[in-house]
């Protein structure tokens, strides 16, 4: 509320966990939209109850479902936060992130790659296993991005296509400097370069005829 009685904010974005929007957090966020715009963004980070449990994220994907539908159920706008390349997913799973996703009524999306961060439990399971990670070049993710995308429900919004650590802060750095614009441009060229676009194999396998159906 401090945030929003400044005349220079015209709205606000709550990013939180799927396990942290009791009803009573949603009333409250909900009220509030009442007066100026309110979305919600839920940390997903994978669709895959076997890479949540991984990663001791302390929730499942039922529960991401669960609170999506509750955000909406109150009008309000709805975005979820995934990471691609975590360990125990091969590229076929990230690709289905995309169709499951593309399932819920998402207004936006955020994706990032895969960032070990130092002094974290993250880079503890690097070290003793570092052959279940495979920390992805630029072009590699570039692509992935587009394989992703061509399966993603085409009105869901991306607003972000990696994330930006500081590099002394990682154990692996491939990027050199990359930034998520740089990674926008790139996606946008290869994209063009494969005559493709956002949505291309989720509309031909005709997921939007069926959706409304549901």
């Amino acid at each position: 509320m401090e945030a929003l009685s400044h005349p220079k904010v015209s709205g606000i974005i709550v990013s939180t966990r799927p396990d942290c929007l009791p009803p009573e957090i949603i009333e409250v966020l909900a009220s509030i939209n009442q007066k100026k715009p309110v979305m919600v963004e839920i940390g997903v980070e994978s669709t895959s109850d076997e890479t949540l449990r991984f990663l001791n994220r302390g929730h499942t994907f039922s529960q991401v479902e669960h609170a999506v539908y509750k955000v909406v159920e109150a009008n309000l706008e709805i975005g979820a936060h995934l990471i691609l390349g975590l360990p125990t997913e091969n590229r076929q799973t990230m690709v289905t992130h995309a169709q499951t996703l593309s399932k819920l009524p998402l207004n936006s999306l955020k994706l990032h790659q895969l960032q070990i961060v130092k002094n974290t439990a993250l880079e503890r399971i690097y070290h003793s296993s570092p052959e279940i990670f495979h920390p992805m070049e630029v072009a590699e993710y570039v692509e992935l991005c587009c394989d992703f995308l061509e399966h993603l429900r085409p009105d869901i919004a991306i607003e972000r296509f990696a994330s930006q650590v500081k590099p002394e802060l990682l154990v692996v750095s491939p990027w050199n400097g990359v930034k998520n614009l740089h990674i926008s441009e790139m996606v946008k060229k290869r994209l063009k370069q494969r005559e493709s676009h956002q949505g291309i194999k989720f509309l031909s396998q005709g997921s939007i005829n069926s959706q409304k159906q549901a």
